[in-house]
């Protein structure tokens, strides 16, 4: 008679509630702002000496085309400075509703809104660049205000579709709650929206670092989400965690690829722009 006993089954543990991951957020935000905001006092040349470099590697920087802060131009153009603003406040919207996981795109009447914002952003980027053009027409004259305001939408538009798409990417069972689920929700992210927008061009002196500072991370968390699909799916890894903590190191690995990549952009734009003998921007 065998006397082995089976050991009984172990639980599996229940994944982290949504409160439980906002709070971790919220207290991850914290942590982050305190470490900027003491790097900032104690280095602010090295600080925004970074955000310059970042800003230079993926923007034109033209003064004109700028928000100046107590005659301080930020990082990055009105244009992205508007759409890195929406990515932040998009992913932003996302965790606070509880969405990380979300592996569903938006319902087709909002991801058309989406995609018009897109759209609307080329059309004033393309008036934008014909009035560079001497003898060429264009619709209407350019302002500042109209560059952040269609960057933003852009960035809400980028952050709402990238997100579900990383989603099923990388989750083993994403939710099929969209990050937007309907007209009323996408009407409170406008409305947001246009408050940012308006503080920022108000130009306040005060806010030069830290929206230096929040523009240049929408710019690497979304390279950084990117790169990370990338990884994973070359790795033939994606659809299988379950856990935050099992995108360490692929995370990692594609926050290396963005400084290498960033790395490469700042050498070939400063390169060409001295082979052709032009002022560096």
């Amino acid at each position: 008679m065998s006397t082995d006993v089976i050991p009984p089954e172990l639980p599996t543990p229940a994944p982290p509630s949504p409160r439980f991951e906002r709070r971790n957020l919220a207290l991850a935000i914290a942590i982050l702002t305190g470490l900027l905001s003491l790097a900032v006092i104690l280095l602010p040349d090295l600080v925004l000496g970074g955000c310059w470099r970042i800003g230079y590697a993926i923007c034109h920087q033209i003064r004109d085309r700028s928000l100046l802060f107590a005659d301080l131009q930020l990082p990055l153009c009105a244009r992205c400075t508007g759409t890195y603003l929406g990515v932040m406040l998009g992913i932003t919207f996302i965790w606070l509703r509880g969405r990380q996981r979300s592996g569903a795109m938006a319902p087709v009447p909002i991801l058309v809104a989406l995609v018009g914002f897109i759209g609307i952003m080329g059309i004033d980027g393309l008036n934008s660049y014909l009035s560079l053009i001497p003898g060429l027409p264009y619709v209407y004259e350019p302002h500042n205000l109209l560059r952040v305001l269609t960057g933003s939408l852009n960035g809400l538009a980028l952050s709402n579709i990238v997100w579900p798409v990383f989603g099923f990417t990388v989750w083993r069972n994403p939710t099929q709650v969209p990050p937007l689920k309907g007209w009323r929700e996408l009407l409170v992210l406008l409305v947001v929206d246009l408050v940012v927008v308006f503080i920022t061009f108000v130009e306040i002196p005060w806010l030069y670092y830290p929206i230096a500072i929040v523009t240049t991370l929408g710019t690497v968390i979304m390279l950084t989400i990117v790169n990370t699909m990338i990884v994973l799916i070359i790795l033939k890894r994606e659809s299988v965690a379950e856990r935050w903590r099992e995108l360490l190191v692929p995370a990692l690995i594609g926050l290396a690829l963005v400084g290498l990549e960033l790395g490469l952009m700042n050498f070939f734009r400063s390169t060409m722009v001295q082979a052709l003998g032009l002022p560096i921007l």
